[in-house]
């Protein structure tokens, strides 16, 4: 049977007033909504008005103090129990896993104990059940412990339940698929990406050429293409006419693949270099392609040449 004397914080003499007095106190300091609804305060809350409503009516209170005091006389009748080990037959809930504002209704059974509680939530009978509603709990794990206690010895014995918070799971379980997905696609895009991936060659137009390499490149082909071309300009020779012709043109073609490389190293395709073609602008479109530094990391044409 629960001690309301005890939740009130009072003697079984106390007068009315006291009664009203503590009440006033302990509902204050209890009331949930200076707690932000802590499940505790909630249900000590309940139980200090349960308290007060069956002590501060006199009728209720006589009626109250009759069956404690035929329950006290009870227990006493019973092989003096109250020297014996205090024992939990058993301490259950009816699910493990909540989320915040869900009930969870708890069983329990006990022996040789006088003061029994369940925390975090309050006094209980020695045997019984009790629902409770689990009111902005926001951590993950929450533990609810059975405590009975044998007060004239001083012996106590405690039971256990973990309860988890299911909406941590939840969102585990979500990073989880979130990340999985995650690195499908970073696999998938790795793997579009190789296979994209081109080695750069001097003959081939695929790949990436870096600044330093492109410069180097351009001024060792300019080198025979102005000797040809002086040469074309000099020569009456028909056959040598002919002859630097085709060697300059094919100084050009090879010089335009590794524009495109260059092109491509700034992430642009090598059909931008057709601008080469256009007289003024070709010199600033080519001024800037050999100067602008280029993509770093691999890029849709290929790995970075400086390897960043």
């Amino acid at each position: 049977m629960t001690d309301y004397y005890k939740i009130l914080g009072i003697d079984k003499t106390a007068t009315q007033e006291e009664i009203k007095k503590a009440y006033r106190k302990l509902s204050i300091k209890f009331h949930p909504d200076k707690n932000n609804g802590d499940a505790f305060f909630e249900n000590m809350f309940k139980q200090i008005q349960e308290a007060y409503e069956t002590l501060g009516n006199t009728q209720s209170r006589n009626e109250y103090d009759r069956k404690s005091s035929n329950q006290s006389y009870s227990q006493n009748q019973k092989n003096n129990h109250s020297n014996f080990e205090p024992v939990i037959e058993y301490f259950k809930a009816d699910r493990t896993l909540f989320y915040s504002g869900d009930e969870i209704t708890f069983e329990w059974k006990t022996y040789n104990a006088d003061l029994i509680e369940i925390k975090p939530f309050g006094v209980v009978n020695a045997n019984g059940n009790k629902t409770f509603k689990l009111n902005n709990i926001n951590r993950q794990f929450l533990n609810v412990e059975l405590k009975a206690t044998n007060t004239n010895i001083s012996r106590y014995v405690s039971k256990q339940i973990n309860l988890e918070n299911k909406i941590f799971r939840d969102a585990k379980t979500e990073s989880t698929h979130r990340s999985g997905f995650s690195s499908t696609y970073q696999s998938s895009a790795s793997y579009g990406t190789k296979e994209k991936i081109e080695t750069e060659t001097f003959w081939s137009a695929k790949g990436r050429l870096r600044r330093k390499d492109y410069l180097i490149r351009a001024i060792l082909l300019a080198i025979p293409y102005g000797i040809v071309l002086a040469i074309s300009e000099s020569s009456y020779d028909e056959g040598m006419v002919i002859f630097s012709a085709i060697l300059g043109l094919a100084c050009w073609i090879i010089l335009a693949i590794q524009a495109i490389k260059r092109l491509h190293d700034i992430n642009m395709s090598g059909w931008w270099y057709l601008i080469f073609l256009i007289p003024y602008i070709n010199l600033i479109f080519g001024l800037y392609v050999l100067f602008a530094d280029g993509t770093k990391g691999p890029n849709n044409y290929g790995t970075d040449p400086k390897n960043r």
